[in-house]
């Protein structure tokens, strides 16, 4: 099911430097790779579908219940950087 979250990030994310793990361990890149890193892993696939769907809602839920773990930088960059593309 990463899938979805995998288009919806390329997508989405132009410039930047995300890296994403799926939730089999995958490291997946996005953006243009400039500016500080940010990055964070999905530790299933209800978190990457249910962040797909909503990214405003879930990414805070999920961080909050453990099912997305920040890998790089901190939550407020992963978010800033979003908000950025």
């Amino acid at each position: 099911m990463y899938d979805l979250l995998d288009r919806a990030l390329r997508f989405v994310v132009r410039t930047g430097n995300l890296h994403v793990t799926d939730p089999g361990g995958k490291i997946h890149r996005y953006g243009d790779g400039k500016g500080a890193p940010a990055g964070f892993a999905v530790k299933t696939a209800a978190a990457a579908r249910r962040i797909a769907l909503d990214a405003d809602l879930y990414i805070g839920e999920c961080y909050m219940d453990g099912s997305l773990e920040i890998t790089e930088g901190t939550l407020a960059g992963v978010v800033a950087l979003l908000m950025a593309n």
